[in-house]
């Protein structure tokens, strides 16, 4: 059916979401995290619906090889990607859980968790007239962690009724019967580059590209014609990297002609 602007999509209670981390917590961390949950039945049912490091899923670049990385031919999301990888090798040598399922719990936390702002309970935090929202935590919400994301017009957001003790699904506007629910991941300003790090896609259309690339220059080998002609017959990871690239070849043509 028809959903109204502001209507309640769904409703999940809190204690079925698994709460992983404040804003201090490494990468490593919520990956063991998010094992020692498996430990807890309550979350029994959320497993049974989650994806397995055996099925297929579209690896973020942190699962990639290092000449994978390296394709990808800008120097600092090389670098960030590698630095991530050596990251969470040196901490799964200090687990008990093998390398494999390591690597894999912490695609599961980047691609499917949502940050919120958690609010302080401490009565002595000072007054300074500004909201007390003084961390971040990433939860993995059962259902709602399946939506799709969209850079340009998400339809739904996620909130917090605390009054209810749940996770809600908003709709932020009008929604046919026939559309999809797409929602905006991360902080809703996205680059492609830091949804294909965080999530493992580049998506169709992105127009915080333009944005992010004003002043920015790319060497890359190949132009935005070369690599459109050999779009269609990449497969897999090589897609990714040459979709990433023709995203932003396309974006750095559009600043162009936006300043001049």
């Amino acid at each position: 059916r028809d959903l109204g602007a502001g209507e309640v999509v769904l409703r999940m209670p809190i204690k079925s979401a698994i709460i992983l981390e404040e804003d201090e917590t490494t990468l490593g961390q919520r990956a063991l995290a998010l094992l020692e949950c498996q430990k807890n039945s309550d979350y029994g049912p959320y497993w049974k619906i989650l994806p397995t490091r055996h099925a297929s899923f579209d690896p973020t670049p942190d699962l990639w090889t290092e000449d994978q990385v390296k394709a990808l031919e800008l120097t600092e999301l090389v670098e960030e990607v590698l630095e991530r990888q050596r990251h969470l090798s040196d901490f799964s040598k200090d687990c008990s859980y093998n390398f494999e399922d390591f690597c894999f719990a912490h695609w599961l936390v980047t691609s499917r968790s949502f940050s919120i702002l958690q609010q302080s309970d401490d009565d002595d935090a000072p007054d300074d007239g500004e909201d007390d929202l003084l961390s971040v935590q990433s939860v993995m919400v059962p259902y709602i962690d399946m939506i799709n994301h969209s850079s340009e017009s998400p339809n739904v957001g996620l909130d917090i009724n605390g009054d209810d003790e749940s996770f809600e699904l908003v709709a932020l506007q009008d929604i046919p019967e026939s559309d999809e629910l797409v929602l905006s991941y991360g902080t809703g300003q996205e680059e492609s580059m830091d949804l294909l790090m965080n999530y493992g896609f580049v998506p169709d259309r992105n127009p915080w590209d333009v944005e992010a690339l004003e002043g920015d220059e790319f060497d890359w080998p190949t132009s935005l014609e070369e690599n459109l002609k050999q779009l269609p017959e990449a497969q897999g990871i090589q897609y990714l990297i040459l979709r990433l690239r023709v995203k932003l070849q396309h974006a750095m043509k559009g600043l162009d002609k936006l300043v001049g």
